[in-house]
């Protein structure tokens, strides 16, 4: 074999290590003018020196592009590691590496799209590549500072609004309240227009002026039947007290047809107030987002389409409640985990389905290779085989369930999440480091993989995960967020300054990149997030010289937002319209169409074609229960796991010092089910903060599993296949399909 090379004047030699049986072909590059080497084989064998000088030699690249394909063929089988050489390799030389693919380009156009530059031999195209990128920069730069310029307006308001002071709600009597609350709104609409151009047009605070004068008017005339009651009161009191019955009778008479008249009066002024709502909502939308505004235009029209213009009638208009979640719906299996902070594992119900099988192409050392896996279905019965396996022979029971359903990656999720339930971690985290074999370049599958790893606190595997995330899907800004949160956790863990900071700079590149898909409200997200964490660095105690360095960033930005409560959804699939709903202690609920509630409560952008996140933020939360759930709105992404899974994390005391933290996982079943994730309890001494799952007849919704549905409806009296019956109460009966 080659043994190395004897000699000086040479570098990056490629062949070493290739039997020395016949003609030896050994690449290098020349690293001075003139080179004497010899090949070592090895027990003291050498060749006879060769003599190698530059000055003859010819420019051409055939032999570049050779050694280039051996550099790669050399680093190929540890691909990750040397990912940034084999890109330049790739891009340098015209040579396909596990970094770089084949592309066919036939006009300029193309290859400013694709971001590669003209080779040498294209000289003119070349030029013109050049001058088209100059353009691209300068369009870029436009992009970078329109971006900073929203993010700037929507980070001063989300810091506003989670530092303003909410009163507790009126009593619905209170109408000079409510009218003082009209006032005030009113001034802070006079201010709209200097603050938000034309987004605010003047006919909607004429018809918010309108609407406020009408109120007064009846307000007026309900104040002067007050004083009339109460004359009549006191004169039917003096009446009957005098013994003149018939006066008193015909006074009390005019005392009850008064009240009916107040009444009246009384209702005219509460439609009104919902007439106002009406117009109040888009208004708080345009002073809250401006980006809005233009929705919030179309909402007032709307609203004003609606009441055709007249404010003052009797009847209100009526806005639609969402939609409850049925009642006894025909159920499929599901999966739910959740985790108590500082502990390592999930508490999981699931189940799993059978399967159909689909072909997924890959690329194994530069060979095509065809897998052939079990795309997510719901009668797979390998859960019920590990539920009957006791701790010994539980992990027996998945090697046997793994020889059928081995090619299925919900397999090895599900068997993950049930042995997590189970307080087996290390066999959890086994399972779940199977996906591996698969070798199946999937981003959703690696996310939902590297979020069950981060769940279990297994930073490592996590953050190797998602940096092949990043790779998959740099476009993507979740990318970037998803490994930051999980260096973040594991820095804090392990009080490693070097991944707190590598955390700082992924949030402060997910802030600042003006992205081509939800700039604005990841950019929301990652700042929370850096002033959280560098918050949590200042409050810290370090050792000299360890203390991690925060990354510059502008002060405007600067500022640690603290909440009571912070929810945050988000989903492995892409395409995927997925909404987050919480209903508040006092029945408000707050979601993407009325997302800031009277206490304080505000929900994030509604994203519609991503991955997520959305977020719910209260920072004073009334004490009481806060129900979570999630709207599977709509799909058009079809995944090798089926149905979409929904990571939720909860925070209570977010940004404190006593922060806890819980994360729920659930699949959901099919779109337009609403399904609940579960309680926090806030403010109350039998466990603030503590998530609790559904536990009323109501709670139940399809998506859930048969462990889920049983804790709500208990044992069943009666099975027949897929379907069970149980005791309902009063003699009746409730029966349930399991898929």
């Amino acid at each position: 074999r080659v043994a190395g090379i004897v000699g000086t004047g040479v570098a990056d030699v490629q062949g070493i290590g290739r039997p020395a049986a016949g003609r030896v072909t050994i690449l290098g590059r020349l690293t001075a003018p003139e080179a004497q080497i010899k090949i070592d084989f090895g027990g003291g064998a050498e060749s006879a020196p060769f003599h190698l000088r530059a000055d003859p030699a010819r420019e051409a690249v055939t032999l570049r592009k050779a050694w280039a394909a051996m550099r790669v063929a050399q680093m190929a089988p540890r691909a990750d590691d040397f990912s940034d050489e084999l890109l330049a390799l790739g891009r340098a030389y015209g040579v396909v590496s596990p970094a770089t693919s084949l592309i066919v380009l036939e006009n300029l156009d193309q290859w400013v799209r694709h971001d590669i530059e003209p080779p040498e031999s294209l000289p003119e195209l070349r030029e013109q590549w050049r001058r088209a990128l100059k353009g691209r920069t300068d369009e870029t730069e436009s992009k970078q500072t329109s971006h900073l310029a929203m993010l700037e307006r929507l980070w001063k308001e989300r810091v506003a609004w989670l530092k303003r002071d909410f009163p507790k709600p009126r009593d619905p009597d209170d109408i000079s309240g409510r009218l003082d609350d009209i006032d005030q709104e009113l001034r802070r609409r006079q201010a709209l227009p200097e603050q938000h151009g034309d987004s605010a047009p003047d006919s909607i605070g004429e018809a918010f002026r309108e609407a406020a004068n009408d109120a007064r008017q009846i307000q007026g005339l309900r104040e002067a039947l007050q004083r009339e009651i109460q004359a009549l009161e006191e004169r039917h009191a003096a009446l009957v007290a005098a013994g003149k019955g018939d006066d008193a009778r015909s006074v009390q008479e005019e005392l009850v047809e008064t009240r009916d008249e107040l009444e009246k009066r009384t209702e005219m002024i509460r439609s009104i107030f919902n007439r106002i709502d009406i117009l109040l909502e888009p208004l708080q939308r345009l002073m809250i987002s401006p980006a809005a505004g233009v929705d919030a235009t179309m909402a007032f029209a709307a609203a004003a389409d609606a009441e055709g213009g007249d404010l003052s009638g009797a009847e209100g208009a009526v806005l639609a409640e969402p939609a409850e979640p049925p009642a006894a719906p025909s159920f499929t299996t599901s999966m739910i985990t959740s985790r108590s902070p500082g502990r390592r594992g999930s508490v999981t119900a699931g189940e799993a389905r059978p399967a159909a099988k689909m072909a997924v192409g890959g690329k194994q050392g530069g060979t095509v290779s065809s897998i052939e896996i079990k795309a997510w279905d719901p009668k797979t019965p390998y859960l019920e085989a590990l539920k009957q396996a006791d701790a010994g022979g539980l992990y027996a029971a998945y090697l046997k369930q793994k020889r059928t359903f081995g090619s299925s990656p919900a397999f090895y999720l599900d068997c993950a999440d049930h042995c997590f339930g189970r307080e087996e971690t290390a066999l959890g985290t086994k399972i779940l480091t199977n996906l591996a074999e698969l070798k199946i370049e999937d981003a959703a599958l690696l996310r939902v993989f590297a979020w069950r790893l981060r769940q279990a606190q297994q930073y490592e595997l996590a953050v190797r995960q998602f940096r092949r995330i990043v790779k998959l899907r740099g476009e993507d800004p979740q990318s970037y967020r998803d490994l930051a949160l999980t260096l973040a956790e594991w820095g804090k863990t392990d009080r490693d300054a070097a991944k707190l900071e590598e955390a700082m700079a992924l949030y402060v590149k997910v802030a600042f990149t003006p992205w081509t898909r939800h700039a604005d409200t990841l950019g929301l997200f990652a700042l929370e997030e850096l002033n959280a964490l560098v918050a949590w660095i200042e409050a810290s105690e370090w050792i000299k010289g360890a203390k991690p360095t925060v990354p510059p960033f502008d002060a405007k930005f600067r500022e640690p937002l603290q909440t009571d409560l912070r929810i945050m959804i988000a989903w492995d699939a892409d395409n995927t319209d997925i909404d987050l709903h919480v209903v508040e202690p006092g029945g408000e609920e707050a979601f993407y169409g009325h997302n800031r509630t009277e206490r304080g409560g505000l929900v994030s952008h509604d994203i519609t074609d991503g991955y997520g996140p959305e977020e719910y933020l209260i920072s004073k939360a009334p004490a009481g229960d806060y129900g979570i759930f999630c709207n599977y709105f709509a799909s058009h992404q079809q995944t090798v796991l089926g149905p979409a899974t929904v990571t939720a994390t909860i925070f209570t005391n977010w940004g404190r010092a006593d922060e806890k933290r819980q994360t729920l996982a659930i699949r959901l079943d099919t779109p337009k089910d609403k399904v609940p994730l579960g309680t926090v309890k806030f403010g109350k001494d039998d466990g603030s903060g503590a998530i609790a799952p559904p536990q009323s007849l109501k709670d139940l919704a399809t998506g859930m599993t048969m462990a889920q549905a049983e804790a709500i409806l208990g044992e069943p009296v009666k099975t027949d296949g897929g379907m069970r019956e149980y005791t309902g109460g009063s003699g009746s009966v409730i029966k349930v399909q399991y898929g």
